[in-house]
């Protein structure tokens, strides 16, 4: 550790409480030393406008401790946590909004090279749509809020002679069609959409996806892929409750044998063109980008879908699989990145 190159990073998080402060916070804020940085928790309350200073959380000796600072040059807010005031201060790590998934669908849309990843897509506007969508489609269907993530408020719904089936998270039960639109009346009250269910399952039949972690600090993406396999009752691979990560290598191998490097080279060589082109949308500095892929196995071998681009992926998610010190250290080049080239730039 340098001094003299030591730089001060504030993590701005919404609530700052002991649960937040468990093993994994705090073996970052230790890391962080190593790499020259001086990483400290803090909330929106603990800021100190008059004075410029953060009572900040820090992690010393193996104990957390209260330290009064002045406001860092750089401030890494969550999604949703912002201060326009503090931004007057500090250069904030995220600055926009969160696109809904209707948006981001029609962007990538526009692109043929992407085009064929996509899963169709419709807004859902009444009850009345769902039930035409199953005379059209003839299949099972998934309904996602149009705003959300992890997987929260996502259901599908499957038609047989006995009547509709909702499967939300891994319990299943049956409707009629009164009590199908009782159900979608209440859930209508935001935004969702609608697309066909799409089969990207495991040899047992359990739902699975690949996440592309996506990190740039300066030189393009650099993907960081691993599996998300969920519970074979359930449709997805994920959610902040349940769900398992396992390392890219093992699960391809598993799943497609020798084609398993065939498979990686495609998701690698995705996971660094797609964000190129995704990032535009905002107009704005990207660190990271998470990519769900899902994999739906045919009789040529496989095809890939994409089920979610998050501009904001969720880091208790993804410490799983593997990747969670690359994604640590990810995120310590990306701040001296940020140093060099916004803060201290000549």
């Amino acid at each position: 550790m340098d001094a003299n190159k030591m730089i001060t990073v504030g993590r701005l998080r919404d609530s700052v409480v002991p649960n937040d402060k468990g093993k994994t916070c705090s073996t970052m804020l230790y890391m962080a030393k190593a790499f020259d940085i001086d990483l400290f928790l803090f909330e929106v309350g603990d800021v100190d406008y008059y004075n410029k200073t953060i009572n900040g959380h820090f992690f010393e000796s193996g104990r957390w401790i209260r330290k009064v600072v002045p406001i860092p040059p750089l401030i890494d807010n969550e999604p949703g946590c912002f201060d326009d005031i503090l931004l007057e201060h500090a250069f904030f790590t995220r600055r926009l909004n969160v696109p809904s998934k209707y948006e981001t669908y029609k962007y990538l849309y526009r692109n043929e090279t992407y085009r064929d990843f996509l899963i169709p897509t419709a807004l859902v506007n009444s009850v009345d749509d769902v039930l035409n969508a199953f005379k059209r489609l003839g299949a099972d269907i998934v309904l996602k809020p149009d705003i959300d993530a992890e997987s929260r408020g996502l259901f599908s719904i499957s038609k047989k002679k006995k009547g509709y089936f909702i499967t939300s998270g891994t319990e299943t039960k049956a409707y009629t069609e009164m009590e199908l639109s009782a159900y979608l009346s209440e859930a209508f009250t935001r935004k969702y959409i609608m697309q066909p269910m799409i089969q990207s399952r495991t040899k047992d039949g359990s739902p699975f996806d690949i996440r592309l972690r996506c990190a740039n600090y300066g030189g393009g993406y650099t993907p960081m892929p691993y599996a998300r396999v969920g519970n074979p009752e359930g449709i997805t691979s994920y959610s902040l409750q349940s769900g398992n990560a396992c390392t890219i290598e093992f699960f391809l191998k598993q799943e497609f044998g020798d084609k398993w490097w065939d498979v990686l080279s495609e998701l690698m060589n995705l996971g660094r063109q797609l964000p190129l082109y995704y990032e535009k949308f905002f107009d704005n500095l990207l660190f990271e980008i998470g990519i769900d892929i899902g994999i739906s196995k045919t009789e040529d071998g496989h095809k890939f879908y994409l089920f979610e681009a998050n501009s904001f992926p969720n880091n208790r998610v993804d410490m799983g699989g593997g990747r969670g010190i690359d994604i640590v250290i990810a995120y310590f080049r990306y701040f001296h990145y940020l140093y060099k080239n916004f803060i201290n730039k000549p």
